[in-house]
């Protein structure tokens, strides 16, 4: 019934979750990944190439500055008939966040809304949504709707499925569960 659960965030468009580590904790599983984003500053005169062609203007030939930090764990364990994901994203502020919730096709929706420009996605911006299919039910929440973007820069495409979206911004902390 649920497909999978990805996150993503507008961090330099490379912040789709991808863990660095996997360890256990305690009854926790939990996943980590660190990124850095520099600004990269004009690359010195004397190193511009004559004919301008850039393949002679490395990017690492250029100064960075202003370097950012975005440091995500999400810790998954088992619940009360069914799981608690805890997703802490840490370090630039105000970097727009998604999860996303992807279900079989075929099944019901409740407690979302439609997102207003994509088809196939729904918010949930309140307390509980369900999806079921084939007579099965599958609860999942708190919702959290802080902004509408969906398909972050640097996320995977969307899957042609429906999909449940989360979404806020950094510093991000939130516990969802799967029932």
């Amino acid at each position: 019934m649920l497909q999978a659960v990805r996150l993503a965030s507008a961090f330099f468009g490379k912040g789709q979750f991808q863990s660095e580590t996997v360890t256990q904790q305690g009854d926790a599983w939990v996943l980590t990944r660190s990124l850095d984003g520099p600004y990269y500053q004009p690359i010195a005169p004397d190193r511009i190439a004559p004919d301008g062609d850039w393949d002679k203007m490395p990017r690492t030939d250029r100064p960075q500055s202003e370097v950012q930090h975005l440091r995500t764990t999400v810790s998954i364990r088992e619940a009360e008939n069914g799981l608690q994901i805890d997703i802490d994203s840490q370090g630039t502020d105000g970097v727009p966040v998604a999860v996303e919730l992807i279900f079989r096709p075929g099944g019901t929706l409740a407690g979302v809304r439609p997102h207003a420009t994509k088809p196939n996605a729904w918010l949930l911006a309140g307390d509980t949504g369900s999806y079921t299919l084939n007579g099965d039910t599958l609860r999942f929440g708190p919702g959290r709707a802080d902004h509408t973007g969906v398909q972050l820069r640097g996320g995977l495409p969307p899957l042609d499925a429906p999909s449940v979206y989360l979404t806020g911004y950094t510093p991000f902390t939130h516990r969802l569960f799967l029932r």
